[in-house]
């Protein structure tokens, strides 16, 4: 009697556990084919296609990539960056102390992300006189830190020059594209396209405004790199920084960062 009744309270058992793992197996598969559904959100850096080595109208140009394969392969190469950019600072009419002083703050704003180092960059942004949380991650470093950790920049194509403009989003969440022709098409080549993406540093430096700047003319540093991953990898991407006097921390700091590629596009013509 007992055994008979064990047997049916075992069955009931039976049926209920059967039950439970078909629901949780349902609701695995209803899940997972959601999760399945849901894609990436897309990063707008991306818009900016392959770029190529190439001027304006259309013609390769000669590159001279910088060898990086380690932290102490960036120090050096950033070095080298650093009196490049002096020089062309002097050029600019600043004298000596004015354009190291630019060299310094360029060097600070790119090379954490060559290293592809947070703390760097924090530390970075502190020596600069700008805002920081070293415990919270900064998007704007990820964002970029992705395209440009151990890039090889060229540099004896870097150029240094007054800030003429550019509409940068409004913040590291909110880059902006800017698209334009820079070669017309012609029956024996095609044109060339160029297309940036703007990060303001605003959540970093909220003082360092490119379109509002009270001093000196803001001043941009570009230096074209060979990605090393990203969707430019292997190709050429321009890193651009927009550095702006802040008086009160007596600091040239990065307002604005930019990445811009040049391509191909063929055209009909004349």
């Amino acid at each position: 009697m007992s055994v008979i009744g064990h047997r049916g309270f075992g069955a009931r058992e039976v049926k209920v556990a059967l039950a439970a793992v078909f629901l949780i197996g349902a609701v695995s598969v209803a899940a997972l084919r959601l999760a399945g559904n849901r894609r990436p959100a897309a990063d707008p850096l991306r818009e900016i296609g392959v770029g190529m080595p190439i001027g304006e109208e259309g013609e390769v140009l000669a590159t001279n990539y910088a060898r990086v394969r380690s932290a102490s392969d960036v120090g050096v190469v950033m070095a080298s960056f650093a009196e490049d950019v002096s020089r062309a600072g002097r050029s600019m009419e600043l004298d000596r102390a004015g354009a190291d002083r630019v060299a310094a703050s360029a060097r600070d704003a790119i090379e954490p992300l060559l290293l592809g180092d947070h703390d760097a960059f924090v530390e970075a942004v502190e020596r600069l006189g700008g805002v920081i949380d070293p415990e919270k991650r900064s998007r704007l470093f990820d964002r970029l830190a992705a395209w440009m950790k151990m890039g090889e920049p060229d540099l004896d194509r870097i150029t240094v020059r007054p800030f003429e403009g550019l509409n940068g989003g409004e913040d590291e969440a909110q880059p902006r594209r800017v698209s334009r022709e820079v070669g017309d098409s012609a029956e024996d080549r095609p044109g060339v396209a160029e297309r940036t993406m703007a990060l303001r540093a605003a959540g970093n430096y909220p003082d360092a405004d490119p379109e509002a700047a009270k001093g000196p003319t803001p001043i941009e540093v570009r230096v074209p790199l060979r990605p090393k991953s990203g969707p430019n990898k292997g190709g050429e991407v321009t890193l651009g920084v927009v550095l702006v006097w802040n008086e009160e921390t007596g600091r040239w700091q990065p307002g604005m960062y930019s990445m811009t590629t040049k391509s191909l596009q063929e055209g009909e013509g004349p």
